[in-house]
């Protein structure tokens, strides 16, 4: 990550800037305001745009304010679009088409909820297809706010014409275990005891 923090070309000049940091695996800089909100700062986003292009000698880019987000687990998404007992096929759930209309409908029909990017099935389809399976569960990001709280609250979220259960999406990391030493947090080529 290459940082600009404390230049003086952002300390003097730009006063509105306290600190940018460039990450090159995404493409994204991340700024930190000194003395305004993102809010005020907004009115001045063409100019910062076109500092941050001449100074950098970064490429043409565009804003988006950073929010919160939390990843939603919504069980018992039916596979089949049509009524109870419908066959779904494969070829449903292998193109995008399919992920936008569980994005539609989460906007439409759940007020408030704000999705980032598409929703993704959990599991393998063809898994799920070997299972004999009419439903699956559905994993989605969306903003961290008044409306997502509200329905983790009440464990509902209406997706594909009803009511789902949904819970907040939690990842389990396995720990670590070495196998020189059996004891956890760290493996065994960074393991300096006797076996």
């Amino acid at each position: 990550m290459l940082s600009f923090s404390n230049s003086a070309k952002i300390g003097r000049t730009y006063h509105y800037l306290k600190e940018a940091h460039l990450s090159g695996d995404i493409g994204s800089i991340f700024m930190t305001f000194s003395e305004h909100s993102a809010q005020q700062v907004e009115g001045l986003l063409e100019k910062v745009q076109a500092v941050l292009m001449r100074d950098f000698a970064l490429p043409d880019f565009s804003f988006a304010r950073d929010t919160l987000r939390v990843k939603i687990l919504v069980a018992g998404v039916p596979l089949a679009n049509t009524d109870s007992g419908s066959v779904w096929k494969l070829e449903d759930w292998t193109n995008d088409k399919v992920y936008d209309g569980l994005g539609t409908d989460l906007k439409r029909f759940n007020a408030g909820i704000v999705t980032v990017g598409q929703p993704n099935i959990i599991r393998s389809i063809h898994g799920i297809r070997a299972w004999g399976a009419a439903s699956c569960a559905v994993g989605v990001v969306v903003e961290k706010d008044a409306s997502s709280n509200a329905a983790l609250r009440s464990t509902c979220l209406c997706i594909r014409r009803g009511n789902r259960v949904c819970r907040l999406w939690t990842e389990h990391t396995p720990a670590r275990v070495c196998i020189n030493c059996l004891m956890f947090g760290h493996i065994s080529p960074f393991c300096a005891s006797l076996p």
